[in-house]
């Protein structure tokens, strides 16, 4: 009978058990209701890796930064950029990391151009579309890609136009780089690095545009910067200190350098513009700034924005099977201030005429908020000796150009010629033709009056607006030259 008892008690335990599970399953079960699973799985984003040389590029920086953001956005691809430190067996490494990793494309920029052939056979044999950026491949092996169908692409600048920019910028300037008048550009070099087909180009053509155009030059040293700015600062400063004012002009292939160097420059008390010009290559932000406020002659916008859509675009293209050039060209652009040497002369006779001082306000004004420039106004007597001193006077100061006030001036021709004579580019404007308007006393005549000196100061400004540019395209040109226009 005890027995009996302990069964029955344990089968209500044993009950009791149950039916709390039971109970517990059903709640759970209520709580997280079953999805429907769903028709159509979603397609798995695009992997793609990216290849950099080396961070501590800046130029490399904007540019890997433009292309994570675009293939994202554009292409809700999933990114990874790696940095290859400047090593290629490193940069090796990581391409079979990506390629072991079933990765859907790669953007590289190799180390060496030489190990191209080797990345490409390697992407080929894995069936991974391979977009190399920024270093030129070899023309032997971008042929080998078309003939033998192989999925890889390049996409980069012509150094050679960057180069040749670079050499028009110094053709641009007034001096046209010859700052003693010896007739011979005499330059520092800071290349890139050793054995890169761009320095080599950027080298060769930035001196190249000189000499076609009939410019001597003289090259009193050439180094390697390595595209470091620290480099670039420490090699401008040994040119500097070994040949002082001997150097016109200091060439950097790239911006990093020329940063550098112009650090150098001013701690060596030379102004840019006025006995030196210093270039650069790549159109960095800061590099950009130095050219407005101008402590940098120029650059050449390397445009890394169209360059990292351009791939990207080329290397979906290639992953999704359709058809892609093997070589892609973006142009480079040139980058200058809106004046390379900001000097204009202003030669007026003396007057206390409201309407003409208030033009000469004007004039000033748009020369030195609109084109930055300084202007450098005197007061002339009115005899013809006072007038040749001060023409005399600017063209020691070396200005861009004058602008001479005829209105008191009897012979213009005498004054175009002592202008050519002394090699100074002169903006001569002729005094207004007298206007015939009459007025009477009558109250409708007084709101025609009232419109007429609104109309007189509408047309002052335009007047000042159209000598400021002409005042401006005369310091663009090459060669001393004379322009005459009525105000």
């Amino acid at each position: 009978m005890r027995n009996c008892r302990k069964w029955l008690a344990s089968l209500c335990i044993i009950f009791v058990i149950l039916m709390a599970a039971a109970c517990g399953g059903k709640q759970k079960a209520e709580s997280v209701p079953q999805e429907e699973p769903s028709s159509e799985a979603e397609a798995p984003k695009l992997k793609i890796g990216v290849c950099i040389y080396n961070y501590d590029d800046k130029f490399m920086t904007q540019y890997r930064g433009e292309i994570e953001k675009y293939l994202k956005e554009a292409y809700d691809a999933d990114v990874l950029v790696v940095n290859g430190r400047g090593d290629q067996d490193e940069q090796n490494r990581q391409i079979d990391q990506f390629l072991s990793q079933g990765y859907d494309g790669l953007i590289v920029n190799a180390i060496q151009v030489s190990e191209v052939e080797e990345m490409v056979n390697k992407c080929r044999d894995a069936s991974v579309p391979v977009v190399f950026i920024n270093r030129a491949p070899d023309e032997k092996e971008i042929g080998r890609w078309k003939d033998q169908n192989i999925a890889a692409s390049y996409v980069g600048t012509d150094a050679r136009q960057s180069g040749t920019y670079q050499g028009e910028i110094i053709l641009e300037t007034p001096n046209r780089g010859d700052f003693n008048g010896d007739g011979v550009v005499s330059y520092v070099m800071i290349t890139g690095a050793d054995n890169n087909p761009d320095s080599e180009y950027r080298t060769e053509y930035s001196i190249k545009a000189l000499e076609d155009a009939g410019i001597r030059t003289k090259c009193l040293t050439e180094h390697c910067g390595n595209w470091s700015q620290k480099e670039g600062y420490q090699l401008a400063s040994n040119a500097l200190f070994q040949y002082g004012r001997e150097i016109e002009v200091i060439f950097c292939n790239n911006d990093a350098m020329a940063n550098g160097a112009r650090t150098a420059v001013l701690e060596a008390g030379r102004t840019v513009g006025d006995d030196i010009c210093l270039v650069g290559v790549d159109a960095l932000r800061d590099t950009v700034g130095f050219v407005e406020e101008g402590t940098v002659t120029g650059t050449v916008f390397n445009d890394y924005v169209t360059q990292a859509h351009t791939a990207s675009d080329v290397l979906i293209k290639m992953i999704n099977g359709e058809k892609t050039d093997k070589e892609y060209t973006v142009d480079y652009v040139k980058i200058v201030g809106s004046l390379t040497n900001k000097t204009i002369g202003f030669c007026v006779p003396k007057t206390k005429e409201d309407e003409e001082l208030q033009y000469r306000e004007e004039l000033i004004s748009r020369l030195g908020g609109g084109y930055n420039a300084k202007v450098k106004m005197v007061e002339v007597e009115g005899d013809w000796d006072s007038l040749v001193k001060e023409i005399n006077s600017f063209a020691e100061q070396k200005v861009n150009a004058v602008i001479i006030d005829m209105s008191q001036v009897t012979v213009p021709e005498k004054v175009e010629k002592k202008c050519r004579d002394a090699g100074v580019s002169a903006l001569l404007l002729k005094a207004p033709l007298e206007g015939e308007s009459q007025e009477t006393e009558t109250q409708e005549d007084g709101i025609q009056k009232e419109e007429t000196q609104e109309d007189e100061e509408e047309n002052s400004a335009v007047s000042a607006q159209r000598a400021a540019e002409a005042a401006i395209d005369l310091t663009k040109k090459p060669y001393p030259s004379v322009i005459i226009m009525e105000r």
